[in-house]
């Protein structure tokens, strides 16, 4: 090591690796448990990146525990205004601040991937996933926020800051600007995944032609589904921690865009809508000269409901609406897709491939407006209960993990709430698996 340290480069991330190895270096001649090294050194890279930026803001920036996978809240007050040091102040003010009006905030841990369902068969002869062969990740030239001042959703840039210019708490993501996700190798591998399963494509009554549970048929798609640089990327727009969307038939969905020209529908790719699930990746497979139309296009609604509205009566104002282009295969958009209305048009020639894979919040008290609906009436009946089943289990079970591992004592209404809405939960659960409730459509 200290031959090491004499030839050391004079950089800050030369001697935050040195510090890193000298570490690991110490670790493995001990009966200390290894962690995750490289995920230290990445938070104080962030940490020296920010100080460079700007010397004066670097300490409102939040960071993610390497051991429990949680980020921590962002300080209520900015540092350069922040004169009371307190531990009410400094922690139990901050913590009841990290959500609105002082609700509840748990990051659970991921849930885990099952068994594979009866029915669906793996494939052998694929490629294995390579982030560093198959991902080409960029920034977005800009972010879309969530906006409850107008029928217009404010800009941000990347990553998402935890407060706007204007000094507010970042409001959520609503969209990202395109940008560069998969390499062109990156795509060959996903359409050549695609064409081997096409056999399994069927129509839905909002697309024309789709592709569902890939996740189940393909371990290049698990992996793709759970890259850590993914989602890191998205976490980084959202400011919130991610999972796979607990109904995995979800996952990977390729809808096909075939134009009118080439016996395909006049139809739109996909209908106007909000998603059940609550954010989407949007993947384009095709470069734009093999396909004409399927265009994006967002509608800027301050109150998802109202969006909703217009939407059945068939009227988005056209001034509410912003057609978004992703420039060629490889090239994704994210967004909050249940508060964001969006629709791709029809493609009048050719064909238009793209991915769509649906993720969730890993904090347990976000709000779930996942639709149990489209599972039902699209995918096999021994794989829609239990997927609603596992993904209210999964949220009830880290409600229920926040409550064991919280102070409670002497609260006995909090206590009495999380219990109710767990029990609530499920029992709904139960009624939509039977019938007893029935969804209305998000379109």
């Amino acid at each position: 090591m200290a031959s090491l340290e004499e030839n050391l480069e004079e950089t800050d991330e030369a001697c935050i690796r040195f510090q890193a190895d000298y570490v690991k270096h110490l670790i493995e001649k001990t009966d200390y448990p290894m962690f995750d090294i490289d995920g230290v050194i990445q938070t104080f890279h962030d940490w020296e990146h920010h100080k460079h930026e700007n010397i004066m803001t670097f300490r409102d920036k939040t960071h993610r525990s390497v051991m429990t996978g949680t980020m921590a809240p962002a300080h209520h007050t900015p540092w350069l205004k922040a004169f009371d040091d307190s531990i009410d102040c400094y922690v139990h003010k901050n913590r009841k601040s990290s959500k609105p009006h002082g609700a509840d905030s748990h990051v659970s841990i991921r849930m885990p991937f099952p068994n594979i369902p009866d029915g669906f068969v793996e494939a052998t002869n694929e490629p294995t996933w390579d982030p560093s062969v198959h991902l080409q990740l960029e920034a977005p030239a800009f972010l879309k926020t969530l906006t409850k001042g107008a029928q217009l959703c404010d800009w941000s840039k990347f990553p998402a800051p935890t407060h706007l210019e204007d000094g507010n708490e970042f409001p959520g993501l609503a969209y990202s600007a395109p940008f560069r996700l998969l390499s062109d190798e990156g795509v060959r591998a996903m359409r050549e995944i695609i064409s081997n399963n096409e056999a399994n494509t069927r129509s839905f009554e909002r697309t024309p032609k789709l592709l569902r549970g890939l996740a189940y048929r393909s371990k290049f798609i698990r992996d793709f589904l759970y890259s850590e640089e993914i989602f890191d990327h998205m976490e980084k727009m959202a400011r919130t921690p991610m999972n796979p969307h607990g109904i995995l038939m979800h996952a990977a969905q390729i809808n096909f865009g075939v134009g009118k020209k080439n016996g395909g529908s006049d139809k739109p790719t996909d209908a106007w809508h909000l998603d059940s699930v609550p954010y989407v990746l949007i993947l384009l497979l095709s470069d734009p000269e093999e396909f004409e139309g399927g265009e994006t296009k967002v509608a800027r609604y301050r109150n998802p409901e109202d969006g909703l509205a217009d939407i059945k009566k068939g009227a988005i104002p056209s001034n509410f609406v912003e057609t978004l282009k992703l420039p060629g295969a490889g090239y994704a958009m994210f967004m909050q897709g249940d508060k964001v209305p969006h629709t791709v048009m029809p493609v009048t020639s050719g064909l238009r491939l793209s991915l769509v894979n649906s993720y969730m919040s890993r904090d347990v008290f976000e709000k779930d407006q996942s639709l149990y609906r489209l599972s039902k009436i699209q995918d096999p009946s021994h794989v829609h209960p239990v997927e609603i089943a596992r993904h209210y289990a999964w949220r009830v079970q880290g409600q229920l993990d926040y409550l064991l591992k919280e102070n409670m004592w002497g609260q006995e209404d909090k206590v009495l709430k999380i219990l109710d809405d767990s029990s609530e939960s499920l029992k709904r659960t139960h009624d939509l698996i039977t019938g007893k409730i029935e969804e209305e459509a998000p379109y």
